[in-house]
């Protein structure tokens, strides 16, 4: 898929997010909560003070900022400038990718393989973080998809053989899909290998910044996926336990690596 091609994905900027322990260490050398956007009953706050945001989807940030053949800093800096101007400092974006040979997949990939990491679209994230933090701007990032267009879930389910992916795109099998995307949440190897993953990415230390990526207060919260569910039709019933105790520990897992977002 083309940086360029139109997606029209769903802003759900409040689901699924991570918050921290309210208990913090008084030394010096820890952060200070109130950087960090938190949750007080129903709204967020930062600095003591109601957090209110305008959003939007900036899914390929980290693209722009690879120094390899995929990056166009330049672009990312324009962007991420008009953005601001415009009223938006909250951008929902992208931290993890499969290889898969879906027709709209995104090349290159986060992760060629299970633990085969793309370093240059890391340091693509760090540039897209360090450059938002120079805007005041706040992410939220997400680790997985229910869909084809990045790898995602369908792609995990056929690494570690819960049945092999396909493009639904080709052959309009919306339901059949989302129900392979699915069977990531019953693969215990799937789950320890996405684990490993977002562990790489959430404790990593930004290369530009030399703040780790769980200390940094640009980072709002860390997103479980993009638009997850338990699947279709009468089989995403059947997996609406095991959906809603995947959510949980993972929510579990990510605040344990990332007590501050």
């Amino acid at each position: 898929m083309s940086i360029n091609h139109p997606m029209s994905l769903i802003l759900s900027l409040t689901l699924f997010t991570i918050v921290g322990s309210m208990l913090f260490s008084a030394c010096s050398s820890t952060p200070s909560p109130d950087n960090f956007v938190q949750v007080d009953g129903t709204q967020f706050v930062l600095n003591g003070e109601p957090y209110r945001f305008t959003g939007t989807n900036f899914w390929y940030g980290a693209y722009l900022g690879s120094p390899g053949p995929e990056g166009d800093l330049e672009r990312l800096r324009n962007e991420l400038d008009l953005l601001k101007s415009i009223g938006i400092t909250n951008l929902r974006v992208l931290a993890a990718s499969e290889k898969a040979s879906h027709s709209r997949a995104l090349q290159p990939s986060f992760q060629e393989a299970p633990g085969v990491v793309n370093e240059s679209l890391l340091q693509g994230f760090d540039v897209l973080i360090a450059e938002m933090g120079k805007r005041d701007m706040k992410a939220v990032v997400f680790l997985n998809n229910m869909w084809e267009w990045s790898g995602g879930m369908s792609v995990y389910a056929e690494w570690f053989g819960e049945g092999k992916t396909f493009d639904p795109n080709e052959n309009g099998d919306w339901h059949g899909f989302q129900n392979l995307s699915a069977r990531f949440y019953y693969s215990q190897e799937a789950q320890d290998a996405w684990r490993d993953y977002i562990r790489t990415v959430i404790t990593r230390t930004n290369s530009v910044t030399g703040t780790p990526l769980n200390e940094d207060p640009t980072i709002m919260s860390w997103q479980l996926a993009n638009e997850p569910r338990p699947g279709s039709g009468d089989e995403g019933l059947a997996n609406a336990e095991r959906f809603v105790q995947w959510i949980d520990e993972s929510a579990e897992f990510i605040q344990s690596l990332s007590p501050y977002q």
